[in-house]
């Protein structure tokens, strides 16, 4: 006589896969959602609670204005902090910078409007750079034009590079529309700072591969990688890797994030591999698409003209990227974030 097998327990309102599109309900597990907004699966193990809300951080900066860059500035004693937000001026005539922590103050004032601002800290200081105005550092109380520990006045193709990330101990600029497949690298540093005129240097990035000029810079453990609009590269300060690593790239460095050992990134490379990514210096591998647990419903939503403002954060646990207003499923959402849990692999989705 057979033994009978055990009967599949279901526990009815278990979400513990999270979210899930594009999946036949055929196969679809009986603990997933098509649908998780404004819920986290991952606060209870198996619930879906309502996510924690939002606050305004100090007061308002400017009315009815979009942040340009943003950035939480930490000194190693702990004796400087600064949350810092660059945001255009009342009048969209320039942008400014503020250290919104300090009630806000405004520490920088007359830059071009509309410009990104991407910031590196390295050295007990930022550096603030937006590829048109030339570049500033701050160190908690004083801001510096010329010198100081980012060698200021001699940083390569000043006013035109905007995009940088610190790799082993070294500063790495890229996006000069004049040069827009060449990587420049500092020295390492030397009493305190690093050089752009003595043992610093520089290399063009494959400039035949029909990837585009370099968009985004960022890092994992080995590994500088470097984006372009249709291609990754990586480099390990001795070897470039001339060939691509992969045939996608990344449209805007706001859309490439650090967290937990891996980068993930958002890629519009082409109608197939537009979607989220994550890589540990390796082969990127898809996270919204080509796999069970995928949102492709939300990522074929995006709007083309947003590709450029995708912007996301990584943190240990979570990847989450602010993907605009979506229509989905005949309903308009505005201010979608999506989240993903790389422990746990669960999407969710927040407006």
């Amino acid at each position: 006589m057979a033994s009978k097998l055990p009967e599949q327990q279901v526990v009815f309102g278990e979400t513990s896969a999270g979210q899930m599109t594009n999946v036949n309900e055929s196969i679809i597990p009986a603990n997933s959602v098509q649908l998780g907004m404004n819920v986290d699966f991952d606060e209870e193990i198996g619930s879906a609670v309502g996510r924690p809300g939002t606050s305004i951080v100090g007061s308002q900066l400017v009315n009815n204005n979009t942040i340009l860059g943003l950035s939480n500035f930490r000194d190693t004693d702990s004796t400087a902090h600064g949350l810092l937000a660059a945001v255009n001026a009342s009048g969209d005539g320039s942008s400014v910078v503020f250290d919104v922590d300090a009630s806000p103050a405004t520490i920088v004032t007359g830059l071009t409007a509309n410009a990104r601002m991407r910031f590196l800290t390295f050295l007990d200081s930022i550096l603030m750079i937006n590829g048109n105005d030339e570049e500033r550092s701050w160190n908690g109380a004083t801001v510096v034009t010329t010198g100081g520990v980012f060698d200021l006045a001699n940083i390569p193709s000043s006013n035109t590079v905007d995009v940088v990330e610190e790799f082993l101990d070294q500063v790495y600029v890229a996006g000069d529309t004049a040069q827009p497949d060449r990587l420049y690298f500092s020295s390492t540093p030397s009493s305190g700072s690093v050089s752009w005129t003595s043992g610093n240097g520089n290399l063009d990035v494959e400039p035949e591969d029909g990837g585009g000029g370099i968009t985004a810079l960022s890092k994992v453990p080995g590994y500088l990688l470097v984006f372009k609009e249709r291609s990754m590269k990586r480099f390990n300060q001795q070897s470039a890797f001339p060939e691509s690593l992969v045939n996608i790239g990344a449209p805007e460095q706001e859309s490439v994030v650090k967290g937990g050992g891996l980068c993930g990134f958002y890629s519009a490379s082409s109608r197939k591999t537009r979607g989220f990514y994550i890589t540990d210096g390796g082969r990127p591998i898809p996270i919204s698409h080509n796999r069970a647990r995928n949102i492709k419903k939300w990522v074929d939503a995006i709007p083309q003209a947003y590709d450029a403002n995708v912007s996301g954060i990584g943190t240990e646990t979570y990847f989450l990227w602010s993907i605009g207003d979506v229509p989905v499923d005949g309903i308009a959402h505005t201010n979608v974030v999506v989240k993903w849990n790389r422990v746990l692999d669960q999407w969710s989705v927040r407006s």
